[in-house]
């Protein structure tokens, strides 16, 4: 016999039936409840807070690649061979005010993302889930953050795998951006100490 699954699921409660103090040879009933299976499933958590999270990682990107090439600027301006000879000098450092917008924006966008990420612990929470694998996957590197919470809220994971393999790609390009630039600062460094 095939059962067919419906919003409601048929529950069995034996219950122990005494006699006078005296148990029975044939001393349970079954007792059948109907339970609402929408009650018992825990409310859905909405993505728009991960989405927005996601678009904040994707535009500080541009941010850092930009504050690193004004730091890799300026190490390649400074004349280490007058530092070493005289510890007192000090090096004529000045940023553009482009540099100061874009640190801002990038330090505003850490602090908005946090509070989202406050906002989503605290609805998670309240929709009676557990918070403790969300902490701690989102201390952990932030792309597989929203690849596990798309599986732990059974939630289609195209847009997450997608931000996932693009931040992947972000991180080896900066890798490989930050190797390229400080070649020559090393070499640059090594060359006025006189090794």
């Amino acid at each position: 016999m095939r059962i067919k699954r419906s919003r409601y699921s048929i529950i069995k409660i034996s219950i122990l039936r005494q006699n006078g103090g005296y148990e029975m040879d044939n001393n349970y009933d079954e007792v059948e409840y109907q339970v609402d299976n929408q009650e018992m499933e825990k409310p859905s958590v909405s993505n728009i807070r991960a989405y927005i999270m996601m678009v904040f990682g994707m535009l500080s990107w541009p941010l850092v690649f930009y504050m690193l090439s004004e730091q890799f600027r300026i190490s390649r301006s400074i004349d280490y061979k007058e530092l070493l000879t005289n510890p007192q000098a000090t090096p004529m450092v000045s940023y553009g005010a482009l540099y100061y917008v874009a640190t801002g924006l990038f330090w505003l966008m850490v602090v908005a993302g946090l509070v989202l990420w406050g906002v989503e612990i605290y609805k998670i929470h309240n929709s009676g889930r557990k918070v403790v694998g969300i902490v701690l996957f989102y201390l952990l590197p932030n792309p597989v953050y929203f690849i596990w919470r798309a599986h732990v809220f059974d939630k289609k994971k195209l847009v997450e795998i997608i931000y996932v393999v693009i931040s992947a790609i972000l991180i080896l390009c900066l890798i490989t951006y930050y190797i390229i630039n400080y070649i020559p600062i090393y070499q640059q460094i090594m060359s006025a100490s006189g090794m």
